[in-house]
């Protein structure tokens, strides 16, 4: 756990950081390929998010008590407080929304 908040700490003191900062810093902190492949995917779905895009991997929808009706990954209850498109409504970037039943 320790170099996950390695990590991080470094990502944080960098000015303009972004989740695209994380593999840079990770390669310094001695992650395996494991880790690296888990945390560029988390990268690759976060831009998807950024960019308005639903990510392949949500599948499912869900009921945000910030955002409305979500796409989000298999699994996630169906009503939650906040989701991880909360991100892109606080920054007023795009959310797409599933079809209305």
């Amino acid at each position: 756990m320790g170099k996950y908040l390695k990590i991080a700490d470094q990502v944080a003191g960098r000015e303009g950081a972004s989740v695209a900062s994380v593999a840079s810093v990770a390669t310094t902190v001695g992650i395996t390929d494991a880790e690296r492949a888990a945390i560029e995917y988390c990268e690759m779905v976060a831009r998807e998010r950024e960019a308005g895009r639903v990510p392949a991997s949500y599948t499912s929808v869900t009921t945000c008590a910030g955002c409305g009706p979500v796409y989000v990954f298999p699994g996630a209850p169906s009503h939650v407080n906040a989701c991880p498109w909360c991100h892109n409504r606080v920054r007023s970037l795009p959310i797409p929304r599933p079809p209305q039943k």
